[in-house]
């Protein structure tokens, strides 16, 4: 299972079974789910991203002599919530020689979601006649907004509950949570909160 901006490693083990040295054409395009980075050709990293090809690889005689290319590739799909076969992301390599082509079998990878969102929380109300705080017992209203942006991408079903509910600071006016709130991808919501500062708030 992969996410969405994850990498993904493709190893690639070519063995020549005869005597003689070759050369060979390695093909990998890389499925459109993911993009190609950083490639190694037996743990040496090569310059640039992989091409997608690698024409006129000297493959040495012998099978104990296994050539290891590995290819990072990063998921660049987002997942589908309507359709599964989106989700799938298939890939294939393989190796021509004389003119005949050798492939792998196929690798699979599935992608999940990858839910995430933010949240936010300031005062709304300001300390009265230029003052940088409240004075505690004082019974004065103040209010809160807490901001909630879905970062994900999948719609997300929030409950939200003020950090202090179960404090003795405050009394809230009205509740101090609000659950069930509907964040479709991207979206942000704003949900206030209100309370009194406790007279024995220490």
């Amino acid at each position: 299972n992969v996410k969405k901006g994850q990498d993904i490693w493709y190893i690639l083990f070519l063995t020549n079974p005869g005597n003689t040295n070759i050369l060979v054409d390695v093909v990998d395009a890389l499925p459109p789910e993911v993009k190609g980075k950083e490639y190694k050709i037996n743990e040496v990293v090569q310059e640039g991203t992989w091409p997608g090809r690698l024409d006129q690889l000297k493959l040495p005689a012998g099978t104990a002599n296994k050539v290891k290319i590995s290819i990072c590739a990063e998921v660049i799909k987002d997942f589908s919530m309507t359709d599964t076969e989106d989700n799938i992301i298939r890939n294939r390599a393989s190796m021509i020689y004389d003119k005949k082509t050798f492939e792998t079998e196929e690798v699979v990878h599935y992608l999940t979601p990858n839910p995430d969102y933010t949240v936010t929380k300031e005062r709304i109300t300001q300390p009265p006649n230029g003052q940088e705080g409240f004075f505690a017992g004082t019974g004065q209203e103040i209010q809160f907004k807490a901001t909630l942006t879905n970062t994900g991408d999948i719609p997300l079903k929030i409950d939200i509950r003020d950090a202090f509910h179960t404090e003795k600071y405050f009394e809230f006016v009205g509740s101090a949570s609000q659950d069930n709130i509907d964040l479709p991808v991207g979206a942000s919501t704003t949900v206030t909160f209100k309370a009194k500062i406790l007279s024995d708030a220490k």
